[in-house]
């Protein structure tokens, strides 16, 4: 018998051969490739055996000898019971960062990155690091998410440089670079950030600071795509604990976790956060097949590589593309996953929601920062919180006032003082007393002012009057109110989240280049135009000379002005404290005013709308008929109590007593601009205004915000949440009570000395 040739002495028939691998465990059939070239030729004939269980991984510890081999990776296959193997590679010294499937990304001592099959040992390198990117002292910091097609070879890589704050930045198949992902230059204010993401294929899903979902697109020949499509939504409250997971199945989901107990964990989930946002599961129904083994079992890779590592691990003769997520930050010892007896039904009427409300970008700006406040409260529960954002008043109403209104109250308990419904345009007597005290020698009368519960809700009935096909202009920065009322009356078209800004609003930009009054000259036409004076959040008051300018540009395009004057008594300087004190005003001019700042009556609530008899529609219609129909139709007038509150707010000691009361919080105001103009910021306002405009040059709004909030515990608000014009400001508010002023100013010198 002649010598049989080594690669091939196996004389086993091919169906035999097919037998015995069909008997083969997965690991002994790779093994059997390897006897001669027969059986790797049978191999590939047949189909191996599918492992149902997941592998078990351990990773190297740094600190062990390298002699007795612990550099390698253990594996272990719970269908073969006493059995581990241990991969030919020495790893020790590299860190693990992510997997997909039997591809893992791993980086080096030597800061080399990588990705491997742990199985077969391919190994693809991958671009180096930029020192931009990633500073070498910190890469402890580094994490990854890594996506790889096992069929076509296909990968993505995304790297995260000191998560959270730090850089992203992604490279696939062919790259010889990182592609930067910025998280908050140039990115709307509520998708910058990240708290949380996961990728799958070529789909990058990150979880903002403020819970809303970021939806990337990396199959670009050149860079990326942002693909959200629908409008940026909240799905949870950012306060609450969230984690993004994806299904085997591809399904993308925000799961919210619920501690019940020191051992349980249930879980809240909106799936297809893709395609339906509205989409909530409050349990995992029999219905929903999922898997969130990778969800739980990613964090582990990311310890650091000082320690042992284990991983769970699907066989890699799956071929479909897997995902990977960030890790949590918080972990549980087991976890309860509630399934219904039976489906969940809800009902639901047949009545369409308002689409123009699915305009809106998510929750107003003031509800926003209350909320950022609670979740810090939560983060820091006995942290001393100073607010000086949301623009609230805080010194007591003056006695005259609110002894007024006690007189009043006691009044409606007797026979003689009590009564019911009022006028809706306001009692007579208070009527008379605003027009002499705020527009004396003027050309308003009594029956021009419509008294309400503050200029706010008059701004909507505004809107309601006017309308869904006016056009508007706004100053940007301008208070929120006026865009937001114009998006629900659907005058604008949708939200435009590259340049910030709805379609068919006009934003004048206000800047301190331009003296924060816009160039009219590259203003278009629009039917209604807001302007507020002096302005918020600015703080700049117009000029008679530049109020004249707006008078005569809304009589050339036949615009009406809806004029804000809620804080003409904090003015210092010799400006108009009313749009009526131009000549013409009257023809095209609304003011809308309140006594909120002057008395302190945010919560008491009283306000006042001037529409003189001058102002005519384009058909010669009086405005003020129109108002006064709106009024009548949705308003019964404003309280009594406030109304006698507000009619003693206007006599000789009331004027008095509200003086010294703004008088105060001008002092407030100075002692925040000498703190920041002796750290050497610009600032605006102030002088005007209870607000003080600090610039922030280069610098995200929200960023400054959360670094004063994180490091100070005290509450500004993001200049960008004003319009885009606000970007690289924050205002500080001057309501608040002395003790808290100084201290928040000692800390803010503190932060920034």
């Amino acid at each position: 018998m002649g010598t049989q040739n080594p690669r091939t002495w196996s004389e086993l028939p091919p169906d035999l051969l097919e037998s015995i691998y069909n008997r083969l465990s997965f690991t002994d059939f790779h093994r059997a490739k390897l006897v001669c070239w027969n059986w790797n030729l049978s191999s590939k004939l047949t189909v191996p055996k599918k492992i149902r269980s997941p592998w078990l991984l351990l990773f190297p510890e740094d600190d062990e000898d390298e002699e007795d081999g612990s550099g390698s990776v253990l594996l272990f296959s719970p269908e073969e019971e006493e059995r581990t193997y241990r991969t030919k590679r020495d790893f020790s010294g590299n860190r693990f960062l992510a997997n997909s499937g039997k591809w893992f990304l791993v980086i080096d001592s030597r800061f080399n990155l990588y990705i491997i099959d742990v199985f077969s040992e391919t190994r693809i390198d991958l671009p180096h690091l930029e020192e931009s990117l990633l500073d070498k002292e910190e890469s402890e910091d580094l994490r990854g998410l890594l996506w790889v097609d096992e069929k076509t070879a296909e990968y993505v890589v995304v790297l995260f440089f000191n998560f959270p704050s730090g850089n992203v930045g992604f490279c696939k198949k062919g790259d010889d670079h990182y592609t930067k992902i910025p998280l908050h230059c140039g990115v709307p204010w509520r998708l910058e950030g990240l708290t949380d993401a996961v990728l799958f294929g070529y789909r990058l899903y990150m979880r903002t600071q403020l819970s809303y979902i970021r939806i990337l697109d990396l199959s670009k020949q050149q860079g990326y795509e942002d693909v959200n499509k629908f409008e940026p939504f909240q799905l949870f409250s950012s306060t609450q604990d969230c984690s993004i997971a994806v299904t085997r199945r591809g399904e993308v989901l925000l799961v919210k976790s619920i501690l019940e107990n020191t051992n349980i964990v249930s879980f809240s989930i909106c799936k297809d956060i893709d395609y339906n946002p509205q989409e909530e599961v409050d349990s995992l129904e029999a219905k929903t097949k999922m898997s969130l083994t990778n969800q739980l079992s990613s964090p582990m890779i990311s310890s650091s590589s000082s320690s042992s590592t284990f991983l769970l691990v699907p066989s890699y003769l799956h071929a479909r593309p897997r995902n990977a997520s960030l890790p949590m930050a918080k972990r549980a010892s087991s976890i309860k996953c509630e399934a219904s007896q039976s489906e969940k039904i809800e009902y639901k009427t047949s009545v369409s929601r308002n689409s123009n409300m699915s305009k809106l970008q998510a929750g107003y700006l003031f509800p926003e920062i209350a909320r950022r406040r609670s979740a810090h409260l939560v983060k820091y529960p006995d942290a001393q919180i100073i607010s000086l954002g949301i623009g609230d008043t805080t010194e007591p109403i003056p006695e005259v006032i609110t002894s007024a209104i006690a007189k009043k109250a006691h009044e409606l308990s007797t026979i003689e003082g009590y009564s019911g419904y009022g006028a809706e345009q306001g009692a007579k007597p208070l009527r008379s007393a605003i027009a002499k005290t705020f527009y004396g020698g003027l050309t308003i009368g009594d029956d021009d002012i419509f008294v309400s519960d503050g200029a706010k809700c008059d701004i909507s009935r505004l809107q309601v009057m006017f309308g869904s096909n006016v056009t508007i202009a706004v100053q940007d920065p301008s208070y929120p109110a006026y865009v937001d009322s114009s998006v629900i009356m659907g005058q604008t078209g949708q939200f435009n989240t590259d340049v910030q800004k709805y379609k068919n609003i006009e934003y004048m930009r206000c800047t301190p280049e331009n003296g924060f009054f816009p160039d009219l000259s590259t203003v278009g036409r629009t039917d209604i135009i807001f302007f507020c004076s002096p302005n918020n959040p600015t703080g700049a008051a117009a000029t008679r000379e530049q109020l004249t300018q707006l008078v005569q540009f809304a009589k050339k395009n036949g615009s009406i002005i809806v004029y804000d004057s809620a804080y003409a008594m904090y003015m210092s300087d010799d400006n108009p404290h009313s749009i009526y004190e131009i000549p013409g005003a009257e023809e095209v001019a609304i003011e809308t005013s309140s006594f909120s700042k002057y008395a302190g009556f945010t919560g008491v609530r009283l306000g006042w709308t001037v529409i003189p008899k001058q102002l005519l529609y384009s058909d010669g219609f009086p405005v003020a008929k129109d108002f006064n129909r709106i009024v009548c139709t949705s308003f019964n007038g404003a309280s009594n109590l406030s109304q006698a509150g507000g009619l003693a707010c206007l006599s000789p000691e009331g004027l008095e007593a509200m003086r010294k009361v703004i008088g105060f919080y001008k002092e407030n105001t100075n002692i925040i601009i000498d703190t920041f103009t002796s750290l050497g910021y610009n600032v605006y306002g102030g002088r005007n205004a209870p607000y003080v405009w600090v610039e922030f040059p280069k610098q995200s709004s929200w960023d400054v915000f959360s670094e004063i909030l994180e490091k100070t515990h005290v509450v500004t608000t993001p200049g960008s949440g004003f319009g885009p014009g606000g970007e690289g400001f924050v205002r500080v508010s001057a309501f608040g009570h002395r003790d808290n002023i100084l201290e928040a100013c000692r800390r803010f010198r503190q932060l920034y000395k």
